[in-house]
């Protein structure tokens, strides 16, 4: 299980997920509104958030990004 910190629009949440779930399909399952017109597939690149970790921070696409 997974832990993700997520911040949108003035909001933010802690959700859970089962590893290997993609982050896209988190955020949807939560009710965050998150453009994906091609489907998750990764083609339209509109699913593009910000990630954070001790890494630092990138640009992703939320549909090809698994916990």
């Amino acid at each position: 299980m997974s832990r993700v910190h997520v911040q949108w629009s003035g909001q933010s949440a802690d959700l859970w997920a089962e590893d290997g779930t993609s982050l896209l399909d988190v955020l949807r399952q939560a009710d965050i509104p998150v453009s994906a017109p091609c489907g998750g597939n990764g083609t339209c690149k509109k699913c593009r958030v910000l990630r954070t970790d001790s890494g630092g921070t990138a640009e992703v696409l939320a549909c090809r990004t698994r916990l």
